[in-house]
């Protein structure tokens, strides 16, 4: 029986799959709706495409559109890695 892992969306391995579970409380209700504004919302399937090196944003794709996340704000979304 295959269980979820739980982490934070900035420690998703690229190719790795994980639905969206919460937002931190420490982010920003204006960030947190600038998040749903772009498509990422509670139970949504999201893919890490890849980590830019030093520290440079992680590219996700949601939905057939892809988006660059800086690493402090996927540090703030929890998913559970499928």
């Amino acid at each position: 029986m295959k269980t979820d892992h739980l982490t934070c969306l900035a420690d998703l391995a690229s190719g790795n799959q994980a639905t969206i579970l919460a937002f931190s409380e420490k982010i920003s209700e204006n960030t947190k709706q600038r998040l749903r504004d772009l498509g990422l919302h509670i139970n949504r399937e999201i893919r890490c495409l890849r980590h830019l090196p030093f520290r440079g944003p992680l590219s996700i794709a949601i939905d057939g559109l892809v988006l660059a996340i800086e690493p402090d704000v996927a540090r703030h979304i929890l998913v559970s890695e499928q």
